[in-house]
């Protein structure tokens, strides 16, 4: 199992985001450093990790910044040595995506891609070889997605071979449809 040593995590003032953080620092197993960005918006609690940031100074770093903002991403990737990103910022509350959209594309949209983008510039000439040829799109559990292909949600993610260019090679991504939607899900 390959280890991880400084990952970004987007998000923080959540509730997913600082429930992640806390249980993976606490996680005896786990002994890198978690540099953390959130815009810090309404919808979390600026608060909600100070006890982390107080317990673990070594291990935990926090920048406030927008993951949209590439001029601020892309340098969080080498001044830190990123190794993997968890990215669980986004623009969530429905009555807000009706008044003002524009923000959830800039977030959601603009800052998914954002990230991806300072990845694969960061990481490109660090592929083992040997991953580069036999790797160009990594699936957990290709039975799960074959069987939402054949059932109520076909045509939601459409041909996995058309995801399978050699562009992607190397980054591991992985779609939820849902909390309680898939029975494989319920743990």
């Amino acid at each position: 199992m390959r280890t991880f040593n400084n990952i970004l995590v987007t998000g923080r003032a959540g509730f997913i985001g600082s429930n992640f953080i806390r249980v993976l620092l606490n996680n005896s197993e786990f002994k890198g450093r978690i540099i953390n960005l959130d815009k810090l918006t309404y919808a979390g609690n600026a608060a909600s990790l100070n006890d982390v940031a107080a317990a673990y100074q070594d291990r935990y770093i926090f920048k406030q910044g927008d993951i949209w903002d590439a001029d601020f991403v892309a340098p969080l990737f080498n001044d830190y040595e990123i190794d993997a990103v968890c990215h669980l910022a986004a623009e969530s509350h429905v009555d807000r995506s009706i008044e003002g959209p524009e923000a959830f594309i800039k977030t959601n949209v603009n800052g998914t891609f954002t990230l991806l983008d300072a990845a694969r510039k960061a990481w490109a000439d660090n592929f083992e070889e040997g991953l580069r040829k036999t790797v160009r799109w990594y699936l957990e559990n290709r039975e799960w997605i074959e069987n939402i292909q054949s059932g109520e949600y076909r045509g939601c993610i459409g041909e996995l071979e058309a995801c399978s260019s050699n562009k992607s090679e190397g980054f591991m991504t992985r779609a939820v449809s849902g909390a309680h939607d898939q029975p494989e899900l319920d743990g």
